[in-house]
């Protein structure tokens, strides 16, 4: 098993393969099943390690190739780098056939996030965690996938960064998933709104919370959806000044929340 660091480059060969002597870098008009079937086989022949037998390999590339344009390289993509990171062959196939039926952009999102969590210079965690947190954050999210790709990072780095949160690596993963995972109906992403409201939360010019107090409630606040941040803050600044309610910072905290909240409460679904 290669060790973790080396996975970064594990595609160069992979690539250089595919591209020298197949062409489906150019996307056809219309969907190439054969190319696909072609690719996948071919592929599986060249990957000794995995000892598939010829039956089985037809079957699987005839599988791969219903997925149309581009479900080669996923099938390929995912298989190569899962069957280096330690998971047994047929659990790399099947992810890896899994993959070959969804978008680029959930293969590339899986791909970013999992190097992410995996390797050992990033967080570090168990490869386990590190493909459910890649699977949730890809496929079974139903938001675009580039954006809760960029979020996770954002967030991640946010939490391990000495001038924010300063947590340890393997809570950060977790940490990051799940606020990633609440940005579905935010346009441009959720972390930087989340981060935003944190900030304030914790700002003498805010509501002056400590992080243990701030990360919860700013948590809560932006399940209110988009502009739920901004709702927050100027319901909170009206809510303690003077010429306001002239609450106390408990009060306009709890005032606030209910501002917040009410864009979540509008778009609820029946029976929610």
């Amino acid at each position: 098993m290669l060790k973790r660091k080396k996975l970064i480059r594990l595609f160069i060969p992979v690539f250089y393969f595919f591209c020298s002597s197949l062409s489906w870098a150019e996307e056809p008009i219309h969907c190439r099943y054969s190319r696909e079937y072609i690719t996948t086989l071919e592929y599986l022949r060249s990957q000794k390690a995995f000892d598939i037998p010829e039956a089985r390999a037809e079957k699987i590339a005839e599988k791969v190739s219903t997925g149309c344009i581009g479900s080669a390289k996923r099938f390929i993509k995912i298989a190569a780098i899962l069957s280096e990171s330690g998971i047994t062959t047929s659990e790399s196939i099947q992810m890896g056939i899994e993959f070959s039926e969804k978008t680029d952009f959930q293969m590339q999102t899986f791909i970013q996030v999992f190097l992410s969590a995996f390797l050992k210079e990033n967080l570090d965690l168990d490869l386990k965690t590190s493909i459910q947190m890649a699977h949730s954050l890809s496929i079974e999210f139903p938001g675009n996938p580039q954006v809760i790709e960029k979020d996770f990072q954002t967030l991640v780095h946010f939490c391990i960064s000495e001038r924010y949160l300063n947590l340890s690596r393997p809570l950060c993963g977790p940490f990051a998933a799940r606020i990633a995972q609440k940005g579905e109906n935010f346009q441009g992403g959720i972390a930087n709104p989340f981060i935003q409201i944190f900030s304030f939360l914790i700002s003498d010019s805010g509501a002056r919370l400590t992080t243990g107090q701030a990360l919860p409630l700013a948590e809560h606040i932006i399940e209110g959806g988009q502009n739920s941040t901004e709702n927050f803050i100027e319901a909170f600044k009206y809510g303690v000044s003077p010429k306001g309610l002239n609450h106390t910072v408990p009060q306009a905290i709890q005032f606030a929340t209910i501002m917040a909240s009410q864009n979540a409460s509008k778009n609820a679904k029946p029976g929610t």
